[in-house]
Parts: structure tokens; C-alpha cells; sequence
């Protein structure tokens, strides 16, 4: 029994355990987005200025290329920092 429960236990563990961490980063000051895969850099985008509070403008194909790898590596994995 205990060795049945473990089992699923296991089975249950979320996907995002093993998945990659999105890191964005938002650079109000230099207008500019970095997008990182465990860390390391993998897209340097310009924004425009914030639209309304919490806003960023991102180029429709670069906003695409943000919503797969979150998609791909899961929101849980995904943190979003905007400095000034």
C-alpha cells in the first residue's frame, strides 16, 4: 500500500518541477526587456514606454516568443521583475 501511494505521489509531481525558469527582466530606465533561461540570457528586446500601470509594450512576435517559453516551462517557473 505504502509503496502504491508513493508511486502516485510521484506521478502527481507537477511538470514545472522539472521545467526550465523564465526570468524576465524589465528595465524601465534602459527601455529594455532580458528574457533568461536558467539564467542564461537568451533574448534582449526593446519596450516602449508603459502604457497604463503594470503595462509594458512589446513587439507582437517578441510578446509570442514570451507567452511560448512560459507556456513551454510553466507560469510557476516564471518570474517577471520591472526596475526603474
Amino acid at each position: 500500500m505504502i509503496r502504491a501511494l508513493a508511486t502516485l505521489a510521484v506521478g502527481l509531481l507537477p511538470l514545472a518541477a522539472w521545467a526550465d525558469r523564465v526570468d524576465v527582466r524589465i528595465d524601465l530606465s534602459d527601455q529594455e526587456m532580458t528574457v533568461s533561461l536558467d539564467e542564461q540570457p537568451q533574448y534582449h528586446w526593446p519596450v516602449g514606454s508603459p502604457a497604463s500601470a503594470g503595462c509594458v509594450r512589446l513587439h507582437p512576435e517578441n510578446a509570442r516568443t514570451l507567452f511560448d517559453m512560459v507556456l513551454e516551462n510553466s507560469r510557476a517557473n516564471t518570474v517577471i521583475r520591472i526596475e526603474d
